[in-house]
């Protein structure tokens, strides 16, 4: 994270100001440095849209979507977008959401034996079960 006071720092806060945030959300963002990320992702995305033209100068995009894929047990994952979210300004909230891997591999029409295999790699944590804290929300018990 940028120091306060910095350019890079001011420079975020500067483009939160200026595009479809809360008032203020720029220093309810910066306080957890686990929102830093999805933030600046937005604001990226944000950015794009507006600024993306064709050969004509006309803008490519009028619409956009920041999806966050994760496992379905990022419980982490999901408060930090819902906390970025909820620092939209009304009406842009839905431009930032979260969805579950496994949703995504769902989505997919036919390939089964890639799906099998990709749930098996990324998404089936019978395997490291032991190597799990208790606690952890991967773990089956």
């Amino acid at each position: 994270m940028p120091k306060e006071g910095t350019a890079a720092r001011e420079k975020y806060a500067k483009e939160t100001q200026v595009r479809p945030w809360r008032p203020g959300a720029a220093s309810e963002l910066v306080a957890r440095r686990k929102n830093l990320q999805f933030w600046h992702n937005q604001l990226l995305a944000q950015r794009t849209c507006e600024l993306v033209t064709d050969a004509r100068g006309s803008r490519r995009y009028t619409e956009f979507t920041e999806v966050v894929v994760a496992c379905r047990q990022d419980d982490s994952a999901k408060a930090v977008v819902r906390t970025v979210a909820d620092q939209l300004a009304e009406g842009h909230e839905g431009t930032l959401r979260f969805c579950a891997i496994d949703d995504v591999v769902d989505a997919v029409a036919g390939h089964e034996d890639w799906k099998r295999d990709f749930r098996e790699r990324y998404t089936d944590f019978a395997p490291i079960q032991q190597h799990l804290a208790a606690s952890s929300p991967l773990s089956a018990e």
